[in-house]
């Protein structure tokens, strides 16, 4: 078998072991928020009375009609948490395949791959602001992140049209995608040609506006059917909803600090000193200039544009910026810097380097040591550190065991013995990496928590599809798997302007006062009583009032008609006689 079919072989199995250590789930986290319009789109009947899903916008409309037209295949979670694997995997190849352009043999690019790997296994993938590059669950960044991963390699290997296909078909089916994609890997093509001054101004527009146009020609016309949404976005925007939404409804992804960035900023600076180290060392070839060629654009655009949004939304706090968030491309800006750092350090060890290579290395070591990962974390970049050092020395064991070749007569490739220990020693590493999450990886599907699963049989069974609820804000999970409506939750919010205020307006109606975090609603809701019970009512149109047991001590009790029951929560019926109570 060649090296190139034990490089892809590894690279698939690798991939589909990553997607699997995720576990599989429905119904998580994002799924509560994007997979409501699309139960609507798929029965029209659903959720007459939910806010959230009757007129709050559908932001991810073409993920909508995605959804629903799967949901009208199987009304069931097997083929969406099915789909996700394959987005996974498809996303890890369109990595491997960057790879593959960066070190065109595939010998060198066999550790490097590895190696991003075990860091993938370790970090979960998950960078700055609460930004990751795969989840464990379908949601429109999943389509999102497998496009500008393909884009980005395709741009590598110089695919331009093929480049505009994935960009356009990622933002397609997440907007934010599309926007940041043509922004940063429009950066990217621009650093792709060589600076005018040394063709000519006329020259250098005559390489540029055919390669942009074959490459953002599709992009573009999506970016023209999306720009009425765009435009109704900013027209109902408010300084108070965003300042509900930075302050309140998602601080995680919209207040950074230079501590946060920390991580993705040390790995942007050693993925320049990798490069740059490189570059300079006298001992020149063509790995070399291969390296710096594909990562150098992608580098520079992907990279420097987070960059640069990060350090003006964090310095500045510039309200455009923030809800651009530029941060979710971040995952992409370290898989690149990942690759810069480790197929330098690679072909460093195993094709020779200088000293000024190797204290650039060093140095860029050092860096992502100190900043770069979690305390619990650096184990790993000191093992990928010594795997480059373990590559280095046999390299020169190899040569002195060998005679000398006449210059003319060097081949610029790795020996063979130093290329099989390095990828070998790779492959351990990448194993024990993956030993505690593949460890708990169960062949089930994880959705509705055990304790909500007699609750949401008895509303499905019992209750009217008219029916309006009272939730406490976190259960999230409680309109998409009982498929009734809610007065609001804590994580649907929208994202129009006018959409944030009516939601912060309904959490403050059920917290009972003004919140400024989801805890501050949820014991706000626990303390809920008869009077505050019976103006929702009236204002809402609620039927049923949903609590968490056990209630706070001095809670009030005495709310109304008790219709279900069970050890984790009590269902009240507001508007008259209740049915015989439920059970579990």
């Amino acid at each position: 078998m060649s090296w190139t079919r034990v490089y892809w072989v590894v690279a698939l199995v690798a991939a589909v072991a990553l997607a699997l250590s995720f576990g599989l789930h429905y119904g998580m986290s994002n799924q509560q928020t994007y997979l409501i319009h699309a139960l609507v789109r798929f029965d029209p009947t659903l959720f007459p009375n939910d806010w959230y899903a009757r007129e709050a916008a559908d932001i991810h409309s073409m993920w909508s009609r995605v959804a629903a037209l799967l949901l009208s295949i199987h009304d069931g979670p097997e083929h969406l948490v099915a789909i996700e694997l394959v987005l996974t995997v498809v996303g890890c190849l369109a990595i491997a395949w960057l790879v593959r352009a960066a070190l065109p043999d595939p010998r060198e690019a066999l550790p490097v791959l590895l190696g991003w790997y075990a860091l993938a296994f370790v970090s979960r993938t998950i960078d700055v602001m609460g930004s990751f590059l795969f989840a464990g669950y379908l949601q429109p960044s999943s389509f999102g992140e497998a496009g500008i991963l393909i884009a980005a390699a395709c741009l590598a290997h110089r695919r331009h049209v093929t480049f505009g296909v994935a960009l356009a078909l990622g933002g397609l089916l997440h907007l934010n995608f599309l926007a940041l994609g043509l922004a940063s890997l429009g950066l990217a093509q621009l650093a792709l040609t060589p600076r005018w001054p040394a063709l000519g101004f006329g020259a250098w527009l005559r390489e540029l506006l055919p390669r942009l146009a074959r490459a953002f020609a599709l992009p573009l016309l999506v970016f023209l059917w999306a720009l009425p949404q765009f435009l109704v976005a900013a027209k109902t925007g408010s300084a108070e909803a965003t300042r509900i939404v930075v302050e309140i409804r998602a601080p995680h992804h919209f207040q950074p600090t230079w501590e946060a960035l920390a991580p993705f900023l040390a790995w942007q600076g050693a993925g320049w000193l990798a490069l740059l180290a490189r570059r300079w060392s006298r001992v020149r070839d063509q790995a070399a200039d291969a390296i710096w060629d594909t990562l150098l654009p992608l580098h520079a655009g992907v990279g420097g544009f987070v960059v640069v949004c990060a350090a003006v939304a964090t310095a500045l706090h510039v309200d455009l910026v923030l809800q651009l968030f530029p941060f979710r491309f971040a995952p992409l800006a370290s898989v690149i810097a990942a690759v810069a750092v480790l197929g330098c350090g690679v072909t460093a060890a195993l094709r020779g380097a200088t000293w000024p290579a190797w204290c650039g290395l060093g140095l860029a070591g050092a860096v992502l040591a100190s900043w770069g990962v979690a305390p619990e974390q650096r184990v790993w970049v000191f093992a990928l550190g010594a795997l480059v050092a373990v590559a280095a020395a046999l390299r020169v064991l190899l040569a002195r065991r060998r005679p000398p070749q006449p210059a003319q007569q060097r081949v610029p490739v790795p020996a063979l013995e130093g290329a099989l220990v390095t990828a070998g020693l790779a492959a351990c590493l990448t194993i024990a990496a993956a030993w505690t999450p593949l460890g708990a990886f169960a062949p089930r599907i994880h959705a509705l928590p055990q304790r909500q699963r007699a609750l949401v049989q008895w509303v499905r069974t019992t209750t009217e599809l008219d029916d309006v609820f009272l939730v406490p804000p976190s259960l999230g999970t409680f309109r998409m798997f009982a498929r009734r409506s809610v007065v609001v939750d804590w994580k649907s919010a929208g994202a129009y302007g006018t959409d944030i205020l009516e939601w912060y307006r309904r959490i403050n109606r059920v917290a009972g006062h003004r919140v400024r975090k989801r805890t501050h609603a949820d014991k706000g809701y626990a303390r809920m009583d008869r009077a505050r019970a019976e103006e929702l009512r009236r204002e809402f149109g609620v039927r049923y009032l949903v609590l968490q047991k056990p209630r706070a001590p001095g809670a009030p009790v005495d709310i109304g008609a008790v219709a279900f029951e069970n050890g984790a929560y009590v269902v009240y019926r507001l508007d008259g006689p209740a049915p015989p109570p439920g059970t579990p």
